[in-house]
């Protein structure tokens, strides 16, 4: 049986239609998985915050600082490659 790859309508990237369900072929696939797992966790765990009537700012800002840990995405104060991007208005 041959296997018909096809472009994803999502995000572009190959893909095989299983009945209506897409499954892509990308090469960190499962690395992708997991970081979404990680951060449903964490969306899930600041839900579960709100509904023991913790504060939510600080709920917020825990699940923010979980979702930044997953991604690696870090703030830093004024990087340079960011000064070119700057928003005009």
């Amino acid at each position: 049986m041959t296997t018909i790859i096809e472009k994803c309508p999502t995000c572009g990237c190959d893909a095989i239609d299983r009945s209506e369900f897409w499954e892509c072929v990308v090469e960190n696939s499962s690395e992708i998985s997991t970081q979404l797992n990680l951060i449903r966790e964490a969306i899930t765990k600041y839900h579960f915050a709100l509904d023991r009537r913790e504060h939510g700012a600080i709920a917020q800002d825990r699940a923010f600082g979980e979702i930044c840990e997953v991604l690696n995405m870090h703030w830093e104060p004024n990087p340079p490659s960011r000064k070119t991007h700057q928003i005009t208005q």
